[in-house]
């Protein structure tokens, strides 16, 4: 009977070890797999890190443009027909770096963008099923229907002291999107928030000239020509 109880305490002493072992092995593996996910993880991360730094370096070389606003002012520069004061002025709009940066976008700069662009992929630039042009097209329409529109605006404001209305200004955009006269009446919201995006964009004032019993129109637009002409633009 001894015999017998000290046998099976042995077998119970062994088992137990057993069984620690695997427990141990077993959160040693949980362990190694939780350090190597996020090794993974870190690596992961560094790579990221690594192609975001890439990609500001080669925007600083591109004269703080990203690819895709690389894509947009060579869509404006083709779809003007190649008016590069138009390229130039998107790439100073959809430049990162400061005005006061050498290497602020200029002619020359925006010519080079050209010249050393890919030709097989600028060949692509008027393919519907290219998916990076379709919307540098997209923009490139819509800033040049806006430069319309500013100079539409500049023409009222220096040759006759005009400034439009902002009922005014969304009619004639619309016109040049659907080339039509627009047909009823968009809520004032709608009005009012387009016009205020175009205002930022363009660098438009608001502003009218104060309302006086009698003053000769002659005069009235003399003066407000001068307004425009040292204050900017107005709408």
């Amino acid at each position: 009977m001894t015999t017998m109880h000290l046998g099976t305490c042995h077998q119970n002493s062994r088992a137990l070890t057993c069984f620690m072992s695997l427990t141990t092995v077993t959160l040693a593996q949980n362990k190694a797999a939780e350090v190597k996910a996020t090794l993974a993880q870190n690596q992961a991360k560094i790579r990221s890190c690594q192609q975001q730094a890439r990609r500001q370096a080669k925007s600083l070389l591109q004269v703080g443009l990203s690819c895709a606003a690389v894509r947009r002012v060579l869509a404006v520069y083709a779809v003007s027909e190649w008016d590069l004061g138009l390229a130039v002025q998107a790439a100073q709009r959809l430049s990162s770096l400061a005005t006061s940066d050498a290497r602020f976008p200029t002619s020359e700069s925006v010519r080079t963008l050209f010249t050393e662009h890919d030709l097989d992929d600028l060949l692509q630039l008027f393919d519907d099923g290219h998916a990076l042009w379709v919307p540098a097209r997209k923009f490139a329409s819509q800033f040049l229907r806006e430069h319309d529109m500013f100079r539409w605006i500049k023409h009222l404001n220096l040759s006759q002291g005009v400034a439009p209305s902002a009922a005014e200004v969304y009619d004639f955009h619309e016109s040049k999107l659907f080339g039509c006269t627009p047909c009823g009446q968009p809520r004032k919201r709608t009005v009012n928030k387009f016009v205020a995006r175009f205002r930022a964009r363009w660098a438009v004032r608001r502003g009218r000239l104060r309302a006086t019993d009698a003053v000769d129109p002659d005069l009235l637009r003399q003066k407000a020509v001068l307004l425009f002409r040292l204050q900017g633009l107005f709408l």
